[in-house]
């Protein structure tokens, strides 16, 4: 995963003025949408993930990750560019519990000849991110370059911590077959043998070598448990 910048802070008075312009844009017709003006919107559908604008992580699944970035894409509605273009974005202050310190978001330029373009949001791991989980939620609004377009696509959020979690893809039947009960150790482990957290679509004859080598290297270091047993992948 790449490893995210922030210009613009909405104040208590932006506010007012950004949910006015949600709630003016919900009373538009379709046909208004277009103008002369370009606009730009948050995807909500990016490889498969059906609510793109929106992610969850925690720096736990990224052993020795000080800092993570996250993408959003932003498609244009218009007409393609010669040049690159500045867009505005607003922290959603109302919306959002990060410090600013946890958080930057990168240049906001829509590059020259693109539909789509997408904006990297930096999260900053802080002491307090152990034992809370913090929202960051950003807002498209009108700038020189672009307005805004469809009303329920102008925000996209990021929730995040540091709290020791068991991944979503460590079932079960993943316990049983490969990997064996979660450990905070084991997972650091393996992350460390291959850079992998999530082994979502690996075919199960790669996951088995690939558990068979991180089993070596499990000796060949001497990895323990917390409580100082070795350290077992179940898999034969």
């Amino acid at each position: 995963m790449k490893t995210a910048y922030f210009r613009h802070f909405v104040t208590s008075g932006c506010i007012a003025a950004v949910f006015g312009l949600l709630a003016g844009g919900c009373t538009k017709s379709d046909a208004e949408v277009y103008d002369s003006k370009d606009k730009l919107w948050f995807t909500q559908s990016v490889s498969g993930n059906a609510n793109a604008n929106t992610a969850y992580l925690s720096f736990s699944h990224y052993p020795g990750h000080e800092t993570l970035e996250v993408p959003f894409q932003l498609m244009l509605i218009g007409n393609l560019s010669d040049r690159d273009r500045e867009y505005k974005l607003v922290v959603v202050d109302t919306l959002t519990t990060a410090d600013p310190a946890e958080y930057e978001v990168l240049p906001t330029v829509f590059r020259a000849e693109r539909e789509l373009d997408t904006v990297w949001v930096k999260l900053i791991k802080t002491p307090r991110l152990s034992s809370k989980e913090v929202k960051l939620t950003l807002c498209i609004v009108e700038n020189e370059n672009f307005t805004t377009g469809y009303t329920g696509r102008l925000m996209a959020s990021v929730t995040f911590n540091n709290i020791t979690t068991m991944p979503k893809w460590w079932t079960d039947e993943i316990a049983d077959s490969f990997f064996g009960p979660y450990t905070k150790e084991k997972f650091e482990a393996f992350y460390a043998y291959c850079g992998i957290n999530d082994i979502t679509g690996i075919a199960s004859s790669d996951l088995r070598k690939l558990l068979l080598g991180f089993r070596k290297y499990i000796a060949e270091h001497d990895l323990r448990e917390a409580d100082g047993s070795p350290i077992e992948i179940p898999i034969h």
